[in-house]
């Protein structure tokens, strides 16, 4: 029998071991995803700034080294070495480090396309990115509703270019998932894009909402575990 005691608190020890492994101070894990929820491989991907890039996995995880004073709880951008790809979410690259100390939730997902990939304009998940894109190219202006139709034609082929495709396509697939959207985001983003501001107004009004009361009902969640805990 003691041989196999001694067996099992091996796997024990080396299963704790490949778990503190992976839960490293200054280390983030990426997770990266096409449109279709797949994982794309071997891609680079690192965060701007100091720190290291790495290629994704086959488990589809990138393993990047954060600069030094990178700590939990910042917002760092990460970007895509390979220029056939382009961020789709977050749409603007930035994320929220995760703790370190805890290695199931030591990772970020995100989600990529490839340029000029048309069955990109039949996601949901890829208008809502063009429109709040666009929405934030011209937000300066779009306190006061003056921006111009130049303007706007500028900040949308700039979009499209971003991505490898024309501004009618991109046009079209905002305004597509627009009738199919549920999400008070997702709605608030196209109406925005669309210039419906009190539809706007509302609706990412009650996104707001609803995901404060998530966080807060999250912390209430995380408060009482622990207290169980203690």
């Amino acid at each position: 029998m003691r041989p196999l005691i001694r067996s099992l608190s091996l796997v024990c020890l080396a299963t704790l071991a490949a778990g503190a492994a992976q839960a490293e101070t200054g280390i983030l894990w990426v997770k990266v995803l096409n449109l279709k929820n797949t994982p794309v491989r071997k891609i680079s991907v690192g965060a701007e700034g100091p720190g290291s890039s790495a290629l994704t996995d086959d488990r589809r995880l990138a393993r990047i080294r954060l600069a030094s004073q990178t700590r939990p709880g910042t917002w760092v951008t990460l970007e895509v070495s390979s220029g056939n790809y382009a961020f789709v979410s977050p749409w603007n690259r930035k994320i929220l480090v995760p703790p370190f100390e805890n290695e199931s939730e030591n990772f970020v997902t995100v989600y990529v396309t490839a340029r000029g990939d048309r069955d990109a304009l039949e996601s949901g998940r890829f208008a809502v990115a063009m429109a709040a894109k666009f929405n934030a190219t011209l937000k300066p202006k779009l306190k006061d509703e003056r921006t111009t139709e130049e303007e706007r034609k500028a900040a949308l082929a700039a979009v499209a270019r971003s991505f490898g495709l024309t501004p009618e396509d991109v046009d079209h697939a905002i305004r597509e998932w627009g009738k199919k959207a549920t999400d008070p985001y997702d709605k608030g983003e196209i109406a925005l894009y669309q210039r419906n501001y009190p539809e706007a107004t509302e609706q990412l009004s009650k996104s707001y909402e609803m995901r404060k009361s998530a966080i807060i009902r999250a912390s209430i969640m995380t408060l009482t575990t622990e207290q169980l805990n203690t």
